[in-house]
């Protein structure tokens, strides 16, 4: 696994906010309204009271559908001005008082819960929103706890729109998972280091871009579905196939947002005779050390990694050719002194010569290992 950290550009996450909290407040302060509205403290008139952005009325159905009985249309209760509890879902009249309260703690920017700290919220910190939700009382009104959260989280779940993010559509056409992606500027998985997830838009048509991956995963913590430091751009084969559901610790050896050091993790190999020299790789085995070892999806990337076995069989085999002698005439051949030794090791066997470019070649770590031991860099 590849820490990130140090190579996106700083204040990325104010800027996310920036562009998504109008939709998330808004949501919020719907649901709060729609509330307002049935115990007779709002007019139906003023549904979009406090709502900073103006949406049309598709969003208001949409939001809306979560909390009412079927076949309720917003649009048209409130063309007739009304709008009843018998009109929602008998869940949503149970327990709107604890939902009130948790929505109230959205909008208070000295709240714990504020969605200011929820969507900024660092990997350590979002430990503690967790805690925060884990200590809310949802279990009242005949409701159990986990009656009552299923039910929040369908809310939830609208509030914190991942799949709208992802579609951009409506409100996310100016900020959505492409342009997310493309602010990274992380064109290499981190999780494997292996596969590519550039992303390319070219004359307005998006072509690919990474898929997200929520580290703390969004079926169970759908309030960190568009959290910064959640949202992992990641490959196809990491994020659907290999951790899919995975619960993984919040720490340096397997957060892609807290791993600072990538040197914890060093690949090496093990030879079983030597033929490998003549470029033969069935006669090694890719290794890297126990200790740190941080994301191996029990044992899956060491055998994917396995599967490259060619590639630092090519390294063996191309070192063995090129002699310490040989690399030093060639370097006495260039007339530039400013090209150092290292740097014409890398044009030969196409290595990434510091950490920045570990992050966007693949199998950049793998490479750069083999050849530091190789040539004792």
């Amino acid at each position: 696994m590849i820490g990130i950290r140090d190579y996106i550009e700083d204040g990325l996450e104010l800027e996310h906010y920036q562009n998504i909290k109008n939709y998330v407040k808004g949501v919020v302060q719907f649901y709060l309204n729609i509330i307002a509205i049935i115990d007779g403290d709002l007019d139906i008139d003023d549904f979009d009271k406090g709502i900073e952005f103006e949406f049309d009325f598709r969003h208001y159905n949409g939001w809306f559908n979560a909390v009412s009985k079927k076949n309720n249309d917003f649009k048209n209760l409130f063309n007739a001005g009304n709008l009843k509890w018998n009109h929602l879902k008998e869940d949503f009249y149970k327990i709107n008082l604890e939902l009130e309260e948790l929505l109230k703690s959205f909008l208070d920017s000295n709240h714990d819960l504020f969605i200011k700290k929820i969507i900024t919220a660092e990997p350590g910190e979002q430990k503690d929103i967790i805690d925060k939700f884990s200590n809310y009382d949802f279990a009242r009104n005949g409701l159990t706890r986990s009656e009552s959260i299923d039910y929040i989280n369908i809310i939830l779940n609208k509030i914190f729109d991942y799949n709208k993010f992802v579609n951009g559509s409506g409100y996310f056409k100016k900020w959505n998972a492409y342009d997310l992606a493309k602010k990274l500027d992380v064109n290499v998985c981190p999780y494997c280091n292996r596969l590519y997830t550039a992303t390319i838009v070219s004359n307005n048509m998006k072509i690919t871009r990474p898929e997200f991956d929520h580290y703390l995963r969004k079926s169970k913590y759908p309030y960190l579905g568009l959290s910064f430091f959640n949202l992992i751009p990641s490959c196809k084969v990491c994020n659907s196939q290999l951790k899919k559901e995975v619960e993984l610790p919040i720490d340096k050896d397997h957060h892609p947002y807290l791993k600072i050091d990538n040197r914890q993790l060093i690949f090496s190999f093990d030879l079983n005779n030597l033929d490998v020299l003549s470029g033969k790789s069935e006669e090694l085995e890719v290794t890297f050390n126990k200790k740190n070892a941080g994301i191996n999806f029990d044992g899956k990337l060491k055998e994917i990694y396995n599967g490259h076995s060619d590639i630092v069989a090519d390294l063996i085999y191309k070192r063995h050719i090129y002699s310490d002698e040989l690399v030093d005439e060639i370097n006495e051949l260039i007339p530039d002194d400013k090209i150092s030794k290292k740097e014409i090791i890398r044009s030969l066997f196409a290595m990434p010569i510091n950490e920045k470019e570990i992050v966007n070649l693949s199998l950049g770590k793998l490479k750069m290992d083999i050849m530091k031991e190789l040539f004792d860099l």
